[in-house]
């Protein structure tokens, strides 16, 4: 039976490095893996101006049932319906209740990759001066989190509250799912060989 991971976090938590860990390991071990970009399901909100609830669950939906049709072992969400909750305005939690009902018929489980907002700005900072250099979440970042500012202090302020509060609002959604979850702090964890561990921590409880 086809069972769902999803891995959630902020920007820089290592979601990205943590799916192609568990995505190698699964198929050496014979397995077959759908590795799912968040492109897939956040490009749906990023037109201001079109974004709704009902578009969401759209997206979401799809995604489910799209996936678990090809008969893959383990399908690996980066981001899912706890970062649309995110985005999305005026969302409540429990709007998602027939996202998780269908995640639920497919033993489903959340790894959430936590950062203390008391490092975010740091990590965001160091990021980008190494790993994230040059890159498509430079751009990103630059372009809509921080255009028009004129300070360094400008700039952290703006990242700070951005990032803040999507954190905030992952640990508010964690401690409503009806799914499994582990929370795995990582705010001092940045390079990818201290990520072993994580991955040691995240397929034991996959496992178990």
């Amino acid at each position: 039976m086809t069972k769902i991971i999803i891995l959630e976090g902020i920007s820089t938590s290592g979601k990205s490095l943590l799916q192609n860990f568990l995505k190698n390991y699964f198929e050496k071990n014979g397995k077959k893996v759908a590795s799912v970009d968040e492109k897939e399901g956040l490009n749906a909100l990023l037109d201001k101006q079109n974004r709704s609830l009902t578009k969401s669950l759209g997206v979401l939906k799809s995604l489910i049932l799209n996936y678990t049709s090809q008969n893959y072992d383990y399908i690996i969400f980066d981001r899912f319906h706890i970062s649309h909750n995110g985005t999305l305005k005026d969302s409540n939690f429990e709007d998602f209740d027939e996202i998780e009902y269908l995640l639920k018929k497919f033993d489903s489980k959340i790894i959430y990759l936590h950062v203390d907002n008391s490092k975010i700005i740091q990590r965001i900072r160091t990021v980008l001066e190494t790993t994230r250099k040059n890159s498509c979440f430079e751009e990103f970042f630059r372009s809509r989190i921080i255009p028009g500012c004129n300070t360094l202090e400008e700039e952290n302020q703006k990242i700070f509250s951005f990032y803040s509060l999507r954190a905030d609002q992952h640990i508010k959604d964690i401690n409503k799912t009806k799914l499994p979850c582990l929370k795995i702090d990582v705010s001092d964890i940045i390079k990818k060989e201290e990520y072993t561990n994580i991955f040691i921590q995240a397929l034991d409880f996959l496992e178990n």
